[in-house]
């Protein structure tokens, strides 16, 4: 580690215009339904791909103004099971609906695979998150560099990104990813909180009483 360093590459944010974009490439179809759920409630939950896939219909509750949480029962972090609960905007429960009336789920995994009319009674493998962002991506016309920093914590360093930009605080952005410590979420916003430093500042003013 002193002679290679230990600091790994950040997978690219996947904020709220870049989200869009993957959701308006979402086709009408089983697969599309299914891939709106999946951009939509990775977003809003933070969710690490395994925690993603592993998410239940049962577990959503609705809200009184059209939104709902959902219990993401396991967590790297959480090994006792003791599970948290994330947070489904409006949107994202349109989507759903969607796609739950599309297939006539009522219960088990929310996310499963599609094979074209037919969809899987078993969870979505944790890697087709990767493949999905990717793929979504390329439809979507996203630029080749990007596509490929996409990963399954893609939309977990997004939604982080843009509650930093839009002035939330540390600790409730902590408590809607589940984290236990504040190490991840400074490194996943540093490039913004590096435009907001002392010494950006500091230029800042300079150019600007100049």
């Amino acid at each position: 580690l002193r002679a290679r360093g230990r600091r790994q590459k950040q997978a690219v944010g996947v904020v709220a215009a870049l989200r869009d974009r993957l959701l308006a490439a979402c086709g009408d179809d089983l697969r599309g339904l299914r891939d709106g759920v999946l951009i939509s409630v990775g977003y809003d939950t933070l969710c690490r791909r395994s925690e993603l896939v592993a998410l239940r219909v049962e577990d959503i509750e609705p809200l009184a103004d059209g939104d709902a949480s959902i219990l993401i029962r396991r967590s790297k972090t959480d090994q006792a099971g003791e599970g948290r609960l994330g947070y489904l905007s409006e949107k994202s429960m349109e989507v759903i609906q969607r796609w739950l009336e599309a297939v006539g789920i009522r219960s088990g995994p929310l996310l499963r695979a599609v094979h074209g009319l037919t969809v899987d009674q078993r969870g979505l493998h944790p890697y087709a998150v990767n493949r999905t962002l990717k793929a979504l991506a390329r439809k979507a016309g996203v630029d080749t560099a990007t596509t490929r920093r996409l990963s399954g914590h893609s939309m977990r360093v997004g939604a982080a990104l843009d509650m930093v930009e839009n002035g939330i605080d540390l600790v409730p952005i902590m408590h809607a990813g589940g984290w236990k410590s504040p190490g991840m979420v400074l490194r996943y916003t540093q490039q913004i909180d590096l435009a907001k430093s002392g010494m950006a500042t500091l230029h800042a003013v300079r150019k600007y009483a100049s």
